[in-house]
């Protein structure tokens, strides 16, 4: 078995920190940009879970243990244009952090990793920063994927040699796949002034625009980056938002974090400048607001300003657990004030039942589960008003009934006291609670109807 893993680990099958080799896969026209800013543009690793598989930090980039274009995540680069940049994966891992990711989640038996079915052989570069500069430090080489009668831009050639770093061209799927310098061939190459095609930035409109509805200083900040010509369009776009995004609509709320979904997918690995400042303001501003999903971002859009229900259900909770101990307090200055009672057993006189150490104990501790239930209840109710009766049983839930055995149990402790007057304080309690939360969840569901009329 030591032979075998031994034998793994040479071939790259299995990792231990970053592999000495590693492959970024990319294409001619990114490649060219690369080059030209010496820079890796990260991704941001919002979106889908399987972004965040390396670790919670913003961003990534995605390398492979693997040059080949047959298996791994290379086999989606056997077109012409097709490039793959080859990584000194040990001294990237000197100043960065370098995760080994198992996307398929496969075991690793002898026979599993034979087949190598599904298993991308995937290194990821994880990051605070979404750029990786001077990256011709880890760069060893480049190879390109051009057919015969195409040709390769003279400004690919002179920025990888000015960066010193071989470029190698091969005009068959067969030696690319190889990668061998001496299979390499010389292109035909169109002069370096011909312009790479420009990316489309079609989405800026609506990544801005969900990073700065409701926020009109950091909406003035990004205008001053991207430029007036955007203003129409993303106040189309916060136009969108305030009609669409109401409290529970989980239609049109579905149906917008889809659509700003594929805005990121699309936009998240390009290069453009513009794009990029979007995308950096959009994850520093679901991680503020520590939302992993576009859905909940822009739910958490629609409270901005506005209370939401776990607001309502904090301060009802608040309001009851005061309630519950303001009526004690009433019951137990009742009961200073009431007649005297005596403990047949010892003949000690007490006054008031509150007094009386059992029935103290008997109250403190159905109190405690009487709040503890309360809150449980309030805390996590999604509908202020739905099941609302729950906190109407507490008389039953907690046997304060007037068969009640713990209570009988007491007041055959004393003299001339009955169960019922035992109950009477929790049971004075648990009417209080009933009668108080209907009233304040009424006076709440209108603030909370009048809070979106106003919007």
């Amino acid at each position: 078995m030591k032979h075998l893993i031994k034998k793994l680990l040479r071939e790259g099958l299995l990792n231990e920190g970053a592999s000495p080799i590693l492959y970024h896969f990319t294409t001619v026209n990114k490649l060219i940009n690369i080059l030209s800013t010496n820079t890796f543009y990260l991704t941001s690793n919002i979106g889908t879970s399987s972004d965040q598989i390396a670790g919670n930090k913003a961003y990534y980039i995605s390398l492979s243990r693997s040059k080949s274009i047959v298996q791994g995540y290379g086999n989606k680069f056997r077109f012409s244009g097709a490039a793959r940049i080859k990584v000194d994966g040990q001294k990237l891992s000197q100043n960065y952090k370098v995760k080994s990711v198992d996307y398929w989640q496969y075991p690793k038996t002898p026979e599993m990793m034979k087949q190598l079915s599904g298993d991308e052989m995937e290194d990821r570069v994880i990051s605070d920063n979404d750029e990786i500069p001077n990256v011709n430090k880890y760069i060893i080489s480049i190879d390109i994927l051009i057919e015969p009668d195409k040709t390769v831009n003279q400004k690919l050639i002179d920025l990888a040699k000015d960066l010193g770093i071989e470029l190698h061209v091969f005009n068959n799927e067969k030696d690319f796949a190889a990668g061998l310098p001496k299979r390499s061939v010389e292109p035909n190459v169109v002069d370096s002034e011909q312009e790479t095609r420009e990316e489309s930035i079609f989405d800026l409109d609506n990544i801005v625009g969900a990073v700065t509805y409701k926020n009109p200083e950091k909406y003035k900040e990004v205008l001053n980056i991207i430029g007036d010509e955007w203003k129409e369009k993303i106040e189309k776009y916060h136009d969108k938002l305030k009609y669409y995004l109401r409290p529970n609509d989980d239609y049109h709320l579905s149906d917008l974090s889809s659509s700003l979904g594929s805005a990121i997918h699309n936009t998240r690995a390009k290069s453009n400048k513009l794009l990029r400042y979007a995308m950096k303001e959009l994850t520093l501003d679901m991680r503020k607001n520590n939302t992993k999903t576009v859905k909940d971002y822009l739910k958490h859009k629609i409270y901005i300003g506005k209370k939401t229900q776990e607001d309502y259900n904090k301060e009802l909770n608040t309001k009851i657990i005061d309630v519950i101990g303001e009526q004690y307090n009433i019951e137990l200055e009742n009961s200073n004030n009431s007649y005297s009672i005596y403990d047949k057993a010892n003949e000690n006189e007490y006054r008031g039942i509150c007094n009386f150490p059992p029935a103290r104990e008997f109250y403190e501790t159905k109190l405690k589960e009487i709040k503890k239930y309360v809150s449980d209840y309030v805390l996590t109710n999604n509908d202020m008003f739905k099941n609302s009766y729950v906190l109407g049983e507490i008389k039953d839930k907690f046997d304060l009934k007037d068969n009640s055995q713990e209570a009988k149990r007491i007041s055959e402790l004393l003299d001339d006291v009955t169960p019922m007057e035992v109950l009477r304080p929790l049971q004075m309690v648990a009417w209080r609670i009933d009668d108080f939360y209907y009233g304040v969840v009424k006076r709440m569901q209108e603030e909370e109807k009048e809070q979106w009329v106003r919007n």
